[in-house]
């Protein structure tokens, strides 16, 4: 049980324009697969222009999800910050 490695706290200021984009383990994870290639398919769905949260999100849940819809609880949140 436990982290494999220590715990480690960080600051990020975000400024006006900024998104925040937050995902559950069910968007990450499979079985068989490594945790990095999970979380950097959420990084490549991201990228680019952002254009509206409903996008973002739309886009991040169709390349995380595939065939494993309905398996496990999976949630991706985004929240832009306005000025």
């Amino acid at each position: 049980l436990g982290w494999p490695e220590a715990r480690v706290q960080r600051t990020l200021e975000l400024g006006p324009g900024d998104v925040l984009l937050g995902v559950t383990d069910g968007l990450v994870e499979r079985r068989g697969q490594d945790l990095d290639q999970g979380l950097a398919t959420v990084l490549s769905a991201a990228a680019g222009e952002v254009g509206s949260l409903e996008d973002l999100v739309g886009r991040v849940t169709a390349a995380t999800l595939d065939d494993a819809v309905g398996r496990d609880d999976a949630t991706a949140l985004a929240v832009r910050f306005l000025p």
